[in-house]
């Protein structure tokens, strides 16, 4: 993980059997990527219908602005 430096985004579940809370957040802070964000449903190992609601915002966003991208 050292080694990502691209913006990231990581969508993780707070009850996955798979992958530990503290495995994920450890994963997280390991990368330095200047642009990245974490976020954790409530959810098992299959996120919820509302990831993809994240997916999009974070695919919106333009780091270079200051606001989202036009449609």
């Amino acid at each position: 993980m050292s080694t990502v430096r691209q913006d990231w985004l990581l969508l993780t579940a707070n009850q996955d059997d798979f992958a530990p809370v503290a495995d994920s957040r450890a994963l997280f802070e390991a990368a330095p990527s200047r642009r990245k964000a974490h976020k954790t449903f409530d959810s098992g190992h299959a996120l919820p219908r509302e990831s993809l609601d994240e997916v999009r915002r974070w695919l919106q966003v333009d780091p270079g602005a200051s606001g989202p991208k036009a449609p």
